[in-house]
């Protein structure tokens, strides 16, 4: 049985044969606890993000999850991220198909 499974280039996301637009530069999360600031890597090559589709959760042990959506027209994509203990835990993109 073969393997259906589409390989997805992970080098760029968001911008299928376009030239990016939007593309974030620096995320921070301020709590009581203090300012978080992401690594500029956590962020790197995530084009044509939604503002209005980002989010932040904060979770049961008090992780902090940063939710967001991109695309260019033809091409799109969710990526999440996860802060335990001040950290960066956890980076998670999946490619959504309208």
């Amino acid at each position: 049985m073969e393997n259906s499974a589409r390989k997805i280039d992970p080098e760029q996301w968001g911008r299928y044969g376009v030239i990016p637009i939007n593309e974030i530069k620096s995320v921070s999360v301020k709590t009581k606890a203090g300012v978080y600031y992401f690594p500029k890597n956590a962020f790197s090559k995530l084009y044509e993000i939604n503002l209005d589709q980002t989010e932040v959760y904060i979770g049961k042990q008090k992780e902090i999850y940063l939710a967001v959506s991109g695309a260019d027209g033809s091409d799109s994509y969710d990526a999440i991220w996860c802060l335990k203990n001040g950290k960066l835990f956890s980076m998670t993109v999946m490619q959504t198909i309208p």
